[in-house]
This record gives structure tokens, sequence and C-alpha cells, in this order.
């Protein structure tokens, strides 16, 4: 199967995400997830969300490639790499 993006299905998997982890963490439960979210607004928001309901948050940055589930091609990953933003809080 050949790895295809797609901005309509990139903005459902963001919003089940945020619905997700935000509800998740008002149950009290830890979350991790992992290079959903590659620009720093977007951490910031959550950051927000997250003080705003009084729960920690913690941004590890792993250096190391582990493949992916969803046979995103090399070119992508590098794509990907190129526009990350490193956290400013």
């Amino acid at each position: 199967m050949e790895y295809v993006f797609s901005e309509k299905e990139a903005t459902n998997a963001y919003a089940w995400a945020d619905k997700t982890i935000f509800s998740l963490l008002a149950d009290g439960q830890d979350v991790v997830t992992t290079g959903v979210y590659p620009r720093n607004v977007t951490l910031q928001k959550m950051h927000e969300k997250c003080r705003a309901m009084g729960v920690g948050f913690t941004v590890v940055t792993a250096e190391a490639s582990y493949g992916s589930v969803h046979d995103v091609p090399e070119e992508v990953y590098k794509d990907m790499k190129l526009h990350w933003q490193p956290l400013n809080l």
C-alpha cells in the first residue's frame, strides 16, 4: 500500500488526538503521544490546556528513527524533520 498524505485525514486525526488526550487527562490518566505535533504553536496550545487543567506537561525529543506503522516513506520523514520546530514556552 502506498503512503498518501491527506490534509483532511490529518485534520481529523489531530482533532481525534486532542479530544482523546484531554478526555484521558480529565479522567486522571497519564498520556504519552508521539510526533503528531511538529509545530510550536500547536504544542503551546496543548501546554496552555494542560496548565489550565492542572496537569503536567513534558516534551521529550527522541532523535532515533524506529520506522512507521503507517509505511511513511523516508522522504516524508526528512521533510518533517526539516519543518520541526523546537518548543519555546
